[in-house]
């Protein structure tokens, strides 16, 4: 007999064979009599100094086991099966070190957890991802590292977990009832790209009805509203809002009108121009072109038409454009405005670059200096805009818009707004390069309150 195992020498094993409930025979034993059999067992007691486990729940009508392996050397091996319809423990996180080593974890483990958010769609099982950091407002797993995780999720920049639906009901709860949670609001809208901050607007819409500009504009102000209402909006009707509110009263902001013309996709303009017509029952050419005049005018309504080159640079046809643009300005008496414009508006500002390094060849001075020294005013500029890489123009226009007493808050709203992160990350590039001190610094000195916060967490 064996001595200090369970049950006692004696009594019978628990619970007795062929009783309800009780194990059946074990398959594959060797019989009883033959060379190397195990004596006869009572019932199912486990061998000498098998350590029972430490708040295992007691088993009630334990489910037979479908064919037991043989067992090589008992006490079972490392490897141990997964016991069918072993039931998980409620709540128990996984510990580290758990279970005892050889037992494998049960498929799906851990269980949901109270209050955990529910995984995104498709997710596979197991969610969230080992080593990933949980969604907000998930507790950690017990006995896991603790991680500083400083935004909700980036979606796009590189965390897992963006579910538009948790999103827009995350940012319900931050302006339901009394109050606004603003930095939740921040939170969430700011660390989105566009792409999935409209998702996020869209789930919102079919969830509760309303539009989610709609409640932001009704639980926020200022230009923190302004920024978090462009922030919902697809990138084209914010640029078509943009050229409105650039020839709305008295006067028209020629600038703004720059600002998007000279820096939008052909295929982008085409989308402005349709959602202009639908949302303020005009013509957009033929509204920009009631408000501006000569070459001005001119060079906006080649632009508006969309139609820049926007291919591959062709070094040989840049050669010749920085001849043609020599004998067009400073080779004759006066300027031959049509062939400035021609060449300025329809090349691509890359391929405009190629022209600008072929003219220094030439001439010693820049394309850029050339325009400086045969145009003047808002066609100046404009033609300056054209030969501007995207990051480096905007750069100059933030610049611009935060110098002096006050800042043009309406182009940095624009700017913001019309960027992912990785934009706005290679714009303060540039500008830290151009201007020898960050953007950031600049926004801080220039901005308060959520607003100054929203702006910081669209920049990180």
């Amino acid at each position: 007999m064996y001595g200090g195992g369970y049950p006692p020498a004696g009594q019978p094993g628990y619970p007795p064979q062929g009783q309800p409930g009780a194990y059946p025979p074990q398959q594959g034993y060797p019989p009883a009599g033959q060379p190397g059999a195990y004596p006869p067992q009572q019932g199912y007691p486990p061998q000498q100094g098998y350590p029972p486990q430490q708040g295992y729940p007691p088993q009630q009508g334990y489910p037979p086991q479908q064919g037991y392996p043989p067992q090589q050397g008992y006490p079972p091996q490392q490897g141990y099966p997964p016991q069918q319809g072993y039931p998980p423990q409620q709540g128990y996180p996984p510990q580290q070190g758990y279970p005892p080593q050889g037992y494998p974890p049960q498929q799906g483990y851990p269980p949901a957890q109270p209050g955990y958010p529910p995984a995104p769609y498709g997710a596979p099982a197991g969610y969230p991802p080992a080593g990933a950091p949980a969604p907000y407002g998930a507790p950690a797993p017990y006995g896991a590292p603790v991680a500083v995780v400083t935004t909700y999720a980036v979606g796009s920049y590189g965390t897992y977990g963006f579910d538009p639906k948790r999103d827009a009901e995350t940012l319900r709860a931050a302006m339901k009832g009394l109050g606004t949670d603003e930095k939740m609001l921040i939170r969430v809208l700011g660390c989105r790209s566009n792409a999935e901050r409209l998702q996020i607007a869209t789930a919102y819409h079919q969830i509760y009805g309303k539009h989610l500009e709609k409640a932001l504009d009704d639980e926020t102000s200022g230009n923190f509203c302004k920024l978090l209402r462009r922030l919902v909006r697809p990138t084209h009707i914010i640029k078509s809002d943009h050229l409105h509110e650039a020839m709305a009263g008295m006067g028209t902001k020629d600038r703004w009108l720059i600002d998007v013309l000279t820096q939008t996709s052909n295929a982008e303009l085409q989308a402005i121009k349709t959602a202009y017509q639908q949302d303020y029952g005009s013509n957009l050419e033929h509204r920009i072109r009631s408000e501006t005049s000569h070459n001005f005018k001119k060079a906006l309504d080649h632009l508006i038409r969309g139609c820049r080159e926007e291919g591959p640079v062709n070094d040989a046809v840049a050669s010749e454009d920085a001849k043609t643009i020599y004998k067009a300005g400073e080779k004759k008496w006066g300027t031959d405005d049509d062939t400035f414009i021609k060449i300025f508006t329809s090349r691509s500002a890359a391929h405009l670059q190629a022209v600008n390094n072929h003219y220094i060849r030439n001439r010693g001075k820049t394309v850029l200096d050339a325009i400086k020294n045969e145009t003047s005013g808002d066609y100046k500029d404009l033609l300056l805009a054209c030969c501007t890489m995207r990051e480096q123009y905007f750069a100059e226009r933030l610049h611009t818009s935060l110098a002096g007493i006050g800042t043009s808050d309406a182009v940095l709203v624009y700017i913001l707004a019309i960027h992912d992160r990785p934009q706005l990350q290679a714009i303060a590039r540039c500008y830290q390069q151009k201007h020898g001190h960050t953007l950031e610094h600049d926004i801080r000195g220039d901005t308060s309150g959520h607003y100054k916060d929203l702006i910081m967490e669209l920049l990180r």
